[in-house]
């Protein structure tokens, strides 16, 4: 069965961790990277992690080049074992974009991962 999206966002509040989700339009427009943080409107972050997806956009990706080589810490999701077991097929709409129990999986295995960033 499919989890609920909230159920991601829950696993991250409970472990008091401060995220957002960017949207690739909004990425792609409106966000920098000012003193190594990635700036997005009123917003910013200390490190960008790119949930697992088959197809990621060239202009996604230049984006994302174009973060790391300003100093941003860019982090690639390794969704082959994330997505890998039961309901696999179920863990993506497009083999790009989670559904909820990719998210759901997604959030399980970047715990881990949020609080290496959020110790530095």
């Amino acid at each position: 069965a499919n989890m609920p999206t909230e159920k991601v966002t829950k696993a991250l509040t409970q472990a008091q961790i401060d995220f957002d989700i960017i949207p690739e339009d909004y990425l792609l427009s409106a966000c920098s990277v000012q003193h190594a943080r990635l700036c997005c409107g009123a917003e910013s972050y200390a490190a960008m992690i790119v949930p697992y997806c088959r197809m990621l956009p060239l202009a996604v990706r230049r984006q994302l080049d174009a973060f790391a080589c300003a100093g941003l810490p860019v982090y690639f999701v390794d969704g082959a074992s994330i997505f890998a077991g039961d309901e696999s097929d179920g863990c993506t709409v497009d083999g790009c974009h989670p559904t909820d129990l990719g998210f759901y999986r997604f959030s399980r295995a970047l715990l881990p991962v949020f609080e290496r960033i959020y110790a530095k």
